[in-house]
């Protein structure tokens, strides 16, 4: 573990130091009034007989010289991979520099849908640049209008409780195999922060600034609305192709998802193998084996199906473990007994919970989940719900099928155990 962190660190360095050309060439005269933008990154000059065209470094030193003496000379200027580049009649020559200073009489500039004339032009030639330092302000800097958006609740909550492995009963699978006095306080504290530190700090800061340094803000958030697993699985790679050492960050990168797939995987699916080992009396590798079976007959329908992912990521991995997180809320601090789950909660912990989270599990907790999934419903599913595609409604029928064939499991199981107790 310390190891995956050291990689990660690593590899936010590297993409807070990044610095992408946007593609536009600006041209701007001494005040930094704009002249043109070049949005195609490419500006067409022409130089009649008896005009000029220089092009200097900032501290005046001459890289290149048009002075036609017959005729017109057409002169291209575009940029590629963050430098500009002079093409002539004669030839092209890559100036190494994303500054320029433009000097010029009776020549035309163009660019893609635009022509203007100088007679006398004295100018700045600028390549801009998109820091990844962009990507960390909008990432910290918060729109809090958006905290009216029932959407941004369900994708914030549906987020934490599917990091921490919350509502799919992993975590209660987990805690029968836990000694009864020992310590789950600071243990359920250190697990939960360190994961957040990992997925928040370093994984949303290696992303999120990366994305935005190659795209923009704006496209960065298009990306990320066309697919739950765009950002990591589209933009990365094409992030990844077009740095310096790309496929070693690449592979870092990737390495990192593989990683936090595979621990994922296993928290989620040990309940499965747990119930037919111990219902079912299965071993252990026969239970393995059938749940992986499961998990494979779904996974066809993920290859081959556009778009049943992120339909199977929202309803399981988003509304349905908020839901389930809700029934365990209840279960556990109302039906249960909430002093006994509180002395549960306590009991041979390296560490006191504070007294004040017994009402909010209790009280806050609840309610807020309960409001939250009722504005949810009204917001969005009562009006689009039948506005699905084919797609979608295949990935609701699977979900709707697993749940009956997991509650026939469960019937059969309870039916042998009240056969074996008689």
């Amino acid at each position: 573990m310390p190891t995956l962190f050291v990689i990660a660190v690593v590899l936010m360095v590297r993409v807070l130091t990044l610095e992408i050309p946007t593609g536009q060439l600006v041209l701007k005269n001494p005040n930094e009034s704009i002249l043109l933008v070049a949005n195609n990154g490419k500006l067409d000059i022409t130089v009649p007989k008896g005009g000029v065209l220089d092009l200097k470094t900032v501290s005046g030193e001459l890289l290149a010289e048009v002075s036609p003496k017959a005729g017109k000379t057409e002169v291209e200027l575009y940029i590629d991979r963050g430098k500009i580049h002079l093409k002539t009649p004669k030839g092209e020559k890559v100036i190494s520099y994303d500054q320029l200073l433009l000097e010029a009489k009776n020549v035309t500039v163009s660019t893609k849908g635009e022509t203007k004339g100088f007679e006398n032009l004295q100018a700045v030639l600028t390549v801009p640049k998109r820091s990844s330092v962009q990507g960390l302000d909008f990432l910290w800097n918060p729109d809090w209008g958006k905290l009216k958006d029932p959407n941004v609740w369900i994708a914030a909550v549906g987020q934490i409780f599917f990091t921490l492995s919350l509502g799919f009963g992993a975590i209660i699978t987990y805690a029968s195999y836990v000694r009864r006095d020992q310590d789950i306080a600071l243990s359920g504290l250190a697990a939960a922060s360190l994961n957040e530190f990992a997925e928040v700090i370093l994984g949303a800061s290696i992303a999120i600034p990366a994305a935005v340094a190659f795209f923009g803000v704006a496209n960065a958030i298009l990306i990320a609305k066309q697919g739950a697993f765009n950002l990591g699985f589209v933009s990365l790679p094409a992030i990844f192709s077009n740095m310096e050492a790309g496929q070693f960050f690449g592979f870092l990168w990737f390495f990192l998802l593989f990683i936090a797939g595979v621990t994922s995987s296993v928290a989620i699916l040990q309940p499965m193998i747990a119930f037919l080992e111990d219902e079912f009396g299965f071993s252990r590798k026969t239970a393995v084996f059938l749940t992986a079976l499961i998990v494979f007959v779904g996974a066809q329908a993920v290859v081959f199906l556009a778009g049943f992912l992120d339909e199977l990521d929202f309803w399981a991995g988003t509304f349905f473990v908020i839901v389930l997180g809700l029934f365990e809320v209840i279960l556990f601090y109302w039906i249960y007994d909430a002093k006994k789950a509180w002395e549960e909660i306590n009991r041979g912990g390296l560490i006191r919970v504070p007294q004040i989270y017994y009402y909010i599990v209790r009280y806050i907790t609840p309610l807020f989940l309960l409001v939250l999934l009722i504005g949810f419903i009204a917001n969005n599913l009562l009006s689009g719900l039948g506005h699905a595609n084919v797609v979608q409604w295949i990935a609701r029928f699977y979900l709707l099928a697993l749940y009956v064939f997991l509650a026939i499991l469960v019937f059969i199981a309870d039916r042998r155990k009240a056969q074996s107790s008689v």
